[in-house]
């Protein structure tokens, strides 16, 4: 069991499964059909659970067989699906005033959620000396009152990708496929959630390849006479992506360096 989690959680055989965790999503919706129905996307979710759960079965004496959290087949496919479903219908419709008018509602109401704070942090500056700067980070999502529906799919994201690895991997993973192609409002909600506390601080060594790739969308979304006004600095997306993520991503990682000083 251990030598199969450490083949399946090789970087190039995890990130295939991902996207065909998000592809068969993608079928399933298309064809019109529930999730939980649909035995290839049962296999895969049970081999992207052996991936994640190599560390615990090679600690472990006697290690069963890792299983992925109930509420992501009741859950968080089901929300993922419905996602899905509204990217497709924007796609197969020209947008009119009131679709825009309605993208500018929804990010306002997400930009509400995770609002960014000033904290000081440590860095490690190009002498090699640590000193202390101020940045703006999120704070923890504490919702009061009635949400608005932008509102409840970050507060539900954000919940759900904290409580569990393959939550987290298979939604950032839809979130980068939608930037690929342009679609910032699909991708928004879930970076917002990621911002603020899907992604916690303690994950975000495991997933430095989003980061990179997260940071290469952007710049390509931002270059060229085509760039994107969605994914410009100052933006919704921006702020979840770069303050949200990024930046801490960036903090983590010079704290591990600092452990060793």
């Amino acid at each position: 069991m251990g030598s199969l989690s450490m083949v399946l959680r090789d970087p190039p055989v995890l990130n295939l499964l991902l996207h065909e965790i998000v592809r068969t999503l993608e079928g399933v919706v298309e064809s019109e059909r529930v999730p939980k129905s649909e035995p290839r996307l049962h296999n895969l979710t049970k081999l992207l659970a052996i991936a994640l759960g190599g560390r615990k079965i090679l600690r472990d004496r006697d290690p069963a067989i890792p299983l992925a959290p109930p509420q992501m087949m009741t859950e968080f496919y089901p929300l993922l699906s419905e996602m899905i479903l509204e990217s497709m219908l924007r796609d197969s419709d020209d947008e009119d005033d009131d679709e825009e008018e309605q993208e500018e509602q929804e990010e306002e109401e997400e930009g509400q959620v995770g609002e960014l704070v000033q904290q000081v942090v440590q860095v490690i500056g190009e002498d090699g000396e640590i000193r202390e700067e101020v940045w703006m980070v999120p704070k923890p999502v504490v919702p009061k009152g009635q949400l608005s529906p932008a509102q409840q799919h970050v507060v539900t994201l954000a919940r759900l990708m904290e409580s569990s690895e393959e939550i987290c991997k298979v939604a950032l993973t839809y979130a980068l496929r939608r930037l690929h192609v342009g679609d910032v409002r699909s991708a928004r909600p879930i970076l917002a959630a990621a911002a603020a506390g899907g992604v916690p601080d303690t994950a975000l060594l495991d997933e430095s390849a989003v980061a990179v790739t997260l940071a290469r969308r952007l710049a390509a979304m931002n270059s060229g006479k085509d760039a994107n006004v969605a994914a410009a600095p100052g933006s919704p997306l921006w702020r979840a992506a770069v303050d949200g993520l990024l930046l801490r991503a960036c903090t983590a990682g010079m704290e591990v360096h600092e452990v060793g000083f």
